[in-house]
C-alpha cells in the first residue's frame, strides 16, 4: 500500500457530503491503480464493479 498515496487524501467528517467526498477520492486514486494491476495479471477489469462504485458515490 501506498502510504504516501493514502496521506493525501481528504479527511472524512461525520458529514454525507464528506463521506461522498472521501469515497470519490479513493475511487479516484485506486480505481486506476486496479486497472493495471489487472492487465499486469492478464485478468479483465471488473467494469461492471467499477460502475457501481462510481454510481453509489454520485447520487445526491
Amino acid at each position: 500500500m501506498d502510504l504516501a498515496l493514502v496521506a493525501t487524501l481528504p479527511a472524512v467528517a461525520a458529514t454525507r457530503d464528506s463521506v461522498i467526498e472521501g469515497h470519490v477520492a479513493v475511487a479516484s486514486q485506486f480505481l486506476p491503480r486496479t486497472r493495471s494491476a489487472a492487465a499486469r495479471a492478464g485478468e479483465p477489469f471488473p467494469a461492471g464493479c467499477e460502475r457501481a462504485a462510481l454510481a453509489s458515490s454520485s447520487k445526491s
